[in-house]
């Protein structure tokens, strides 16, 4: 090859590269820079997605050491206040013997009632007046005192029950006034403070999980618990109600079972045998007629926020305070 054709070679050579360096574009250029800057890039946003991860697990950490601790102190404080009223009724010489200590195995009347001691409706009569004097010393601090509940076959529900103009106050109240996540046991506002006078007496607790205020009611969804444990008792300044447990079953809170108020009797007796056909278990020997009176217990599942557990029972006896004194 002649030096013209080497030179003309060459021209050609160098044409054919600048002509390939201006159709080129950057990444052809230089791929290892554009490929470290997406590598960059790429480091920069896993380490910021872990970082907004740990931020966040922290959170979540620190919110539910949060909520135990809360809890846990909400557990104690009402174990102390609860306890500290009790203390108070006991330094009030009020007696040791509570209404649950009274024999279920009983005749339907107060004045035929087989005592250990065979004293009948005077055994009653000690019980009333101690009861009574518990309500007075609590009314005494707070006007809303309604009553005093005791529910044989458990260990906690032996507690005072209010009552105030709503259904909200006493849900984290308590008879001092002073605010209390665990609430009182209260009765619905609706409800009147003559027991007699009242279709349905609703009284609502929470289901505490340190097993105090109404979280006991869960062992009536155990059939043979439902079996032998048959009365609520409920004590006002008039007398001793006794009702025999015909009902239990979880439900939702819109679904009418705390209805207190009936256009006639007779709409409260298919209400009330509703309540019996929605029952897990059966209750031999229970009917209703426009005279029935019934109480219905009413607490959370803990599960989903509208879902309850019900518990009613009629009113097979009551004691009132002429009676007591007879």
């Amino acid at each position: 090859m002649s030096k013209k054709q080497k030179n003309e070679a060459s021209n050609a050579s160098s044409s054919l590269f600048i002509e390939s360096l201006n159709r080129a574009r950057d990444e052809d250029i230089c791929p290892s820079t554009r490929e470290w800057e997406t590598s960059r890039k790429r480091r920069v946003y896993r380490e910021l997605t872990r970082v907004i991860i740990f931020v966040l697990c922290a959170a979540l950490f620190i919110s539910s050491l949060y909520r135990i601790v809360r809890t846990l102190i909400d557990y104690k404080q009402a174990e102390d206040f609860y306890t500290e009223m009790y203390d108070m009724l006991d330094n009030m010489n009020l007696g040791s013997e509570i209404l649950i200590d009274i024999p279920l195995n009983r005749l339907p009347s107060f004045g035929t009632i087989n005592s250990p001691k065979g004293e009948g409706a005077a055994s009653y009569n000690k019980v009333f007046t101690r009861m009574k004097s518990k309500i007075l010393a609590i009314k005494s601090i707070n006007s809303d005192m309604y009553g005093w509940i005791v529910v044989p076959g458990t260990d906690n529900i032996d507690l005072p029950v209010l009552q105030t103009t709503d259904n909200e106050y006493y849900l984290n109240h308590v008879y001092t006034g002073g605010y209390l996540q665990a609430g009182s046991v209260f009765a619905d506002y609706r409800c009147s403070r003559d027991t007699n006078a009242n279709f349905n007496t609703v009284i609502y607790a929470h289901n505490m999980q340190n097993g105090m205020m109404f979280s006991e009611l869960i062992k009536f969804l155990d059939e043979e618990f439902f079996r032998e444990n048959e009365y609520i008792y409920l004590c006002t300044e008039t007398g001793i109600y006794t009702y025999r447990i015909f009902s239990v079953f979880k439900t939702d809170y819109r679904s009418g079972y705390v209805e207190t108020g009936f256009p006639s009797a007779n709409d409260f007796v298919k209400f009330a045998n509703d309540m019996q056909e929605k029952s897990m278990f059966k209750r031999e020997g229970i009917s209703f007629n426009t005279d029935s009176r019934i109480i219905t217990l009413s607490t959370c599942t803990n599960s989903t926020w509208s879902d309850r557990y019900c518990i009613q029972g009629i009113l097979v006896d009551s004691y009132n305070s002429q009676e007591a004194y007879n």
